[in-house]
């Protein structure tokens, strides 16, 4: 599995769909676009605050009113190749394991709440 990290900036725009509907998504499929990510290899984790920890598979993938993909989790595992993850992050810490003997990955979102319910270490 080669991993790829990405980050978007400020001038990438608001990728918030539910914040400026309309605009989020436009900007969010640009991202991906000029990343040659194909907008139906990606899965967008929305946060539960719950340690939530779910193994990707396809039936658990929703689309959201605004057409976002995603999985309701607080951290996703995956063995799935071509599987672009992301998650919004203001003042949180994406949280990024891959077992490279067992070609597994995980992605999670650590927040306040996750962090005091030690989600991190529950991942580990």
């Amino acid at each position: 599995m080669e991993l790829l990290f990405l980050n978007s900036l400020s001038k990438d725009g608001n990728m918030a769909e539910s914040l400026e509907p309309g605009v989020g998504l436009k900007n969010s499929e640009l991202f991906f676009n000029k990343n040659k990510i194909p907008i139906e290899n990606t899965i967008f984790i929305d946060i539960l605050d719950n340690n939530i920890i779910k193994e990707y598979d396809k039936s658990l993938v929703k689309i959201s009113e605004y057409g976002v993909r995603y999985i309701s989790a607080d951290a996703l595992i995956t063995k799935k190749n071509n599987l672009f993850i992301y998650q919004k992050f203001g003042d949180c810490i994406p949280f990024t394991v891959y077992d490279t003997e067992n070609n597994t990955l995980v992605f999670a979102h650590l927040g306040v709440v996750s962090v005091i319910n030690l989600l991190h270490k529950e991942i580990i």
